[in-house]
């Protein structure tokens, strides 16, 4: 027993350590972005486009081989996946806007806005309780977003108040995609097709 528990101890280590890291790799990927589009010296439209364009050479792979392991996606579904594709464009087009505005590093902290304003839509629409702790934290953040954005003080940037505005509404977008998103994710298992090897989810 002793000679087996070990091994499996070990292993599982290695596993939380390795999820780690492709956690922070990603995260590290995913805030270059905003890097990217500032070098790309392109309209905040051209560069929204570009990057759903290039997202399909791997998007379209994946949900071919989903459309072929689980079957069509039910019909009450494609409201919320509509809405939310359209929610995720605005983000992308505002928040490219933002950059272009305030510059990176500002918009990046901006758009984070989202951490807020996605548990009062679920407050909101789904009446999910939210801790105390992190109604004491909002007030917190909301100044941190204020002072990046130079609605307090003064960034330097010329468009500040624009970028500023752009940034936030950017967040609130990706917070109502995020919603729908978690919304299709827990109603598609109950409805899916019968080949879903999906365990199914209560709802929300």
């Amino acid at each position: 027993m002793t000679r087996t528990a070990i091994p499996r101890a070990a292993a599982t280590d290695r596993g939380v350590g390795g999820n780690a890291a492709l956690v922070i790799a990603g995260a590290a990927s995913l805030s270059l972005s905003a890097t990217f589009v500032k070098l790309a010296d392109v309209t905040s439209g051209t560069a929204a486009f570009l990057r759903c364009l290039i997202a399909l050479a791997a998007l379209v792979p994946m949900a071919l081989w989903e459309l072929h392991r689980r079957g069509a996606m039910p019909v009450r579904l494609y409201p919320m996946a509509i809405g939310a594709g359209v929610f995720l464009g605005a983000d992308y087009v505002m928040w490219t806007a933002s950059i272009l505005d305030v510059g990176a590093s500002i918009a990046t902290v901006l758009i984070n806005v989202q951490v807020v304003v996605l548990p009062l839509i679920a407050l909101v629409v789904d009446r999910t309780a939210i801790p105390r702790r992190f109604l004491m934290a909002v007030p917190c953040m909301l100044l941190g977003v204020a002072l990046a954005g130079g609605l307090i003080g003064r960034t330097g940037a010329d468009n500040a108040l624009r970028g500023s505005i752009l940034g936030i509404t950017a967040g609130a977008a990706y917070a109502a995609y995020l919603f729908l998103n978690r919304r299709s994710t827990n109603t598609a298992p109950a409805i899916w097709s019968p080949r879903s090897a999906w365990p199914p989810h209560r709802q929300p």
